[in-house]
């Protein structure tokens, strides 16, 4: 697949996909009694572009500074710019080739 074609479909379905859960999550927390959520576990998947692992290497920080376990899906060689940030431990790496 193209990575022209994975941008078209990540923008057209990501994008409402996106904007109902973050809804859906709102409303359940407004009739929820429990005010925080705890993240305990996040996988994040970079299936494009080598400079994406970087540029949401702050948000990982702030996630693991809460204790939340890091987990990263990544081509195999994009990988190498993950391994220089040192936030997902390399055990929690997961390479596609």
């Amino acid at each position: 697949m193209k990575v022209d074609t994975m941008r078209k479909i990540d923008h057209l379905a990501g994008v409402p996909l996106c904007f109902f859960v973050t809804l859906l999550t709102k409303l359940l927390s407004i009739f929820s009694f429990k005010k925080t959520t705890d993240v305990k576990n996040v996988l994040l998947i970079e299936l494009s572009e080598m400079g994406s692992a970087i540029l949401v290497d702050p948000a990982m920080r702030k996630l693991k500074s809460k204790g939340a376990s890091l987990y990263f899906v990544i081509f195999k060689k994009n990988a190498p710019s993950l391994h220089l940030l040192g936030t997902v431990p390399k055990e929690n790496i997961f390479t596609i080739r």
